[in-house]
């Protein structure tokens, strides 16, 4: 405006106090506990885990690990745990339903009782065959009634489903600390109660049911709800993984699941404050209850069941090079059953924040501040917005010049900020109390050191504060943040837009925030949506990169922060009608070597233009619906590797099955069979699809076309 006057910029540094422990809690656990975690919706009915579930996550780890006859290795994972839980401060940083804490968890860290007793041994299902293959789904919303996960005779070919926040009611589950436990027996007789006549193979009544084994919680305002809508994730991720119609289905026998339903979405936290914090307790159920499954019913062979684990979430901002604490553990699983020769598949989406305006790579020079980075935060926003930024430099380079990373912030009010002299485990604070810059540094396996900067920004519409606890939240501006950075020699910065959802499945009260800069060109001359590369339909061509040649904001590290290690498949989606990738699924960074992919192939995640998504299992018995999403391809993934498993003997060591590098291969020969069966699918990118698209084995029971 003419005639208006600059203001002047406040300036700051890190600082180190009592308010944030580096070592006790990562940044977006430290931003809940000030921020969100003090508005009353977000306390209200919650307590948090308390220290005394996880006294000394080294010693409960231990205790859980005494499954394996003592001639043989048994799992070693105390220090990667110990890790994740620490992150979290032990659980007391974490919110849990205040009924769902076990009342008679000892605080005493030499009582505590060990996660495999022998109640759970007694209570895990002896017709498990030896030939079988556990898949395991950590989801929510997993319909444990569904026929298409039982038997012929109508039982369950549920193992166990853990219920992470369910009320606790079990009184002999002493041996979990939150949540309650339910086996294929406690399932069957929950069918029995509410099936007309107690026939198993007659109507359900599924609404008492899922209420008797509280999959749904209408007694909550923050409880399950997704068995009560018409779709829910689980159950569809859950057919494509392991379901199928009891009266046709050969393999009904032999393939069963192990469940793990996660806590509702709001306790994920908006950010994926404590993803990893249930996740990783979720990976250890799963693998250990197939360990025990197999020491009951073969206690004096030694061997053990091939399992297949489904995890269908993500998120955006990280190092993305295999180093957070989840991916670790699930590192360590995957080693451990290779050296015993177990085939062991983990399959995770892509994710599906292509268009979402997410990543940015920013040149930052000693001498001038970069080119501005446009954040824009969108009004009646009621979820936190977070906005990472990662660069990779030498050991010995960082010790002399860190301190001289400088931040410039300008609010949409116009008002600026300039921080410096950062410092590990340090953060800054912007004036008016809604905003903080945290800076942590990470150093890698190759004598270099990730520098790590978060800025959390409060929502920008807060409904009601608690009179005490609440009252310093102070809601941010809406619009566009700019921000930028000087670094102390010139490098690249990679920032990402943290992933961001609402507390309730189908609620639109969290808006997700972007980058909003001009040189990002959402749509093609002919008004198509504009995806990171050309797709030409016939032609042996390779694609052309639709981004502009110095893009500011790109596409291209779009893919799941979660999922970057090679224990872990990561699944794109593509169109079945004519194999175009779908615009939503990521792109990863470009493969660093022609070996090397981020993502290992492509599943149909759309039938068609006009038919999107894939159909599988509604939320209701006999129910169809379709969902899109890389969720759908890393389900059809763990299916593969699954009937893959089910053709699995012990002539062999086929410890391969379903890892990275077989859905590399399974990608590499999907693209060869598609050049022969369809010629008129176009070529595609290894960074969009891996190796290749795959038509899936599941099309004859997904796929809607007309019948002949």
């Amino acid at each position: 405006m003419a005639g208006s006057k600059a203001k002047d910029a406040s300036m700051s540094e890190f600082k180190k106090d009592n308010g944030w422990n580096a070592t006790r809690e990562t940044p977006y656990v430290n931003w809940w506990g000030i921020v969100d975690g003090q508005l009353p919706a977000n306390f209200r009915d919650f307590d948090d885990a308390g220290e005394g579930i996880f006294f000394d996550p080294g010693r409960l780890v231990d205790r859980i690990e005494r499954l394996r006859s003592p001639d043989r290795e048994t799992f070693r994972f105390s220090k990667e745990m110990k890790q994740i839980l620490e992150k979290f401060g032990r659980g007391s940083l974490v919110p849990l339903p205040k009924d769902s804490k076990n009342p008679h968890w000892p605080k005493d860290p030499d009582k505590l009782p060990d996660w495999i007793t022998r109640e759970v041994m007694d209570r895990l299902p002896d017709d498990v065959p030896n030939d079988a293959v556990i898949v395991g789904v950590i989801d929510t919303g997993v319909a444990l009634g569904h026929r298409a996960f039982r038997l012929g005779n109508g039982e369950t070919r549920v193992i166990s489903a853990w219920q992470q926040t369910a009320e606790f009611h079990h009184q002999s589950a002493d041996y979990l600390p939150f949540g309650d436990e339910w086996f294929a027996g406690d399932i069957n007789g929950k069918l029995r109660d509410h099936s007309l006549n107690r026939n198993l193979n007659d109507r359900l009544d599924e609404d008492a049911f899922n209420r008797a084994l509280r999959l749904v919680e209408p007694q909550r305002i923050r409880g399950h709800r997704d068995l009560d809508h018409r779709a829910a994730h689980g159950t569809h991720i859950m057919d494509i993984a392991a379901g199928g119609d009891p009266a046709s289905f050969a393999d009904a026998e032999r393939l069963r699941m192990i469940v793990v339903n996660l806590p509702t979405q709001y306790l994920h936290g908006y950010a994926g404050n404590f993803l990893e914090f249930f996740a990783s307790y979720a990976v250890v159920r799963v693998f250990h209850l197939a360990e025990a499954l197999w020491r009951k019913n073969n206690p004096e062979r030694s061997g053990g069941y091939p399992v297949a684990l489904n995890f269908a979430y993500g998120m955006m901002g990280g190092p993305k090079d295999g180093s957070r604490m989840l991916e670790k553990l699930m590192d360590l699983f995957v080693t451990k059953r290779k050296e015993s020769g177990l085939p062991t598949s983990i399959c995770m989406p892509a994710g599906n924040e292509n268009l979402a305006k997410s990543v940015a790579r920013v040149q930052t020079r000693p001498d001038r501040w970069s080119d501005p980075i446009p954040w824009r935060i969108l009004p009646s926003d009621r979820t936190s917005n977070h906005l990472e930024f990662w660069s990779t430099v030498t050991t010995n380079s960082l010790k002399d010049d860190f301190d001289q990373y400088a931040f410039k912030i300008t609010t949409p009010t116009g008002d600026h900020s300039e921080i410096s002299a950062p410092r590990h485990g340090a953060y800054a604070d912007l004036p008016g109390g809604f905003a903080r810059l945290y800076c942590l540094l990470h150093p890698t396996e190759d004598d270099a050191t990730h520098v790590h900067f978060m800025l959390a920004i409060s929502p920008t519409l807060i409904i009601e504060r608690d009179a005490e606890r609440g009252a310093q939240v102070v809601a941010a501006p809406a619009g566009i943040w700019t921000i930028e950075v000087r670094s102390p020699r010139p490098s690249e910065l990679t920032v990402y837009v943290q992933s961001d959802q609402s507390a309730k499945v189908q609620s639109n009260a969290g808006l997700r925030s972007y980058l909003d800069h001009s040189c990002y060109k959402p749509y093609l001359p002919n008004g198509r949506i504009r995806d990171t590369y050309s797709y030409q339909l016939g032609s042996s061509e390779m694609p052309v990169d639709q981004e502009e040649p110095d893009a500011f904001v790109t596409r291209k590290g779009s893919h799941n922060a979660l999922a970057t290690t090679t224990s872990i498949s990561a699944l794109a989606g593509f169109r079945r009608s004519d194999g175009r990738p779908a615009a939503y699924s990521a792109t990863s960074f470009p493969p660093r070597c022609p070996c090397v992919h981020e993502i290992q192939a492509a599943y149909p995640t759309d039938d068609s233009p006009a038919l999107y998504g894939v159909l599988a299992a509604g939320a209701r018995d006999g129910s169809s619906v379709a969902f899109r999403g890389t969720s759908m391809a890393a389900a059809m993934a763990t299916r593969a590797a699954a009937n893959a498993m089910l053709d699995w003997t012990q002539a062999g060591n086929c410890a391969h099955l379903g890892n990275s590098d077989w859905h590399d291969r399974e990608g590499a020969a999907g693209e060869l069979d598609i050049a022969r069966t369809h010629p008129y699918f176009g070529m595609t990118m290894a960074d969009k699809t891996g190796r290749g698209r795959v038509l899936s084995q599941e099309h004859h029971r997904l796929w809607r076309k007309a019948p002949r």
